[in-house]
C-alpha cells in the first residue's frame, strides 16, 4: 500500500495484478507528482486514515484513491518540481553510496591498525623486553593464583522500611 510506478504506455496491450489500481491522467497532470504526493509525508498520512486493514493487510480501494486531492500546479511548476525531486533524491543516492563506503574503508582501516598493532608495529619495540611467551605464563599464573584466594563474603545490609 502506497508503493506507486508510473507505467507509460509502449503500445501493447498489458494486464495487471488485480489488487493493483491504475489510474490514468490528463495531459495537464503529470503522474510523477501524483507519486510523489503519495509518497510525501502528506499522502502517507492521508492512507494511514483511509486504509482497510484486512487479515493483515493493508488496502486503498479505488474510490476512496479517487478522493485524494492532490495540488496541482501549472505544468511548468510540475516539470519544475519533478527535476528538483529527482535531483535530491539523485544526491541522497550519492550520499548513501558515499557513506557506504567511507564505513567500508572505516573497517578495513580498523583491522589493519589492529593488525598492525598485535604485531608491534605501531610503536618502537624495546629489545630489552621479555618475550610474549614469557608474558603471557606470568599472567597465566598469576590468574591461577587469584582463582585459588578465598573471596571475602559481603555483608547484607538490613532493608530500609
Amino acid at each position: 500500500m502506497g508503493k506507486t510506478a508510473i507505467y507509460r504506455d509502449i503500445g501493447k496491450p498489458v494486464s495487471y495484478a488485480s489488487y493493483l489500481i491504475s489510474v490514468t491522467f490528463t495531459e495537464h497532470f503529470l503522474p510523477e507528482i501524483a507519486a510523489h504526493y503519495i509518497n510525501s509525508v502528506l499522502g502517507k498520512k492521508w492512507l494511514a486514515e483511509v486504509m482497510n486493514q484486512t487479515a493483515g493487510q493493508a488496502n486503498v480501494n479505488g474510490t476512496k484513491l479517487g478522493d485524494l486531492a492532490i495540488p496541482l500546479p501549472s505544468i511548468a511548476e510540475q516539470k519544475a518540481l519533478i527535476e528538483e525531486i529527482t535531483n535530491e533524491f539523485d544526491t541522497i543516492d550519492r550520499q548513501v553510496e558515499a557513506t557506504a563506503l567511507g564505513l567500508k574503508q572505516s573497517d578495513a582501516q580498523r583491522k589493519n591498525i589492529l593488525k598492525s598493532a598485535f604485531s608491534g608495529q605501531l610503536v618502537p619495540q624495546d629489545p630489552n623486553d621479555e618475550p610474549r611467551s614469557v608474558l603471557l605464563e606470568k599472567i597465566k599464573k598469576e590468574r591461577e593464583e587469584l582463582a585459588k584466594q578465598v573471596k571475602p563474603k559481603k555483608s547484607r545490609q538490613p532493608k530500609k522500611s
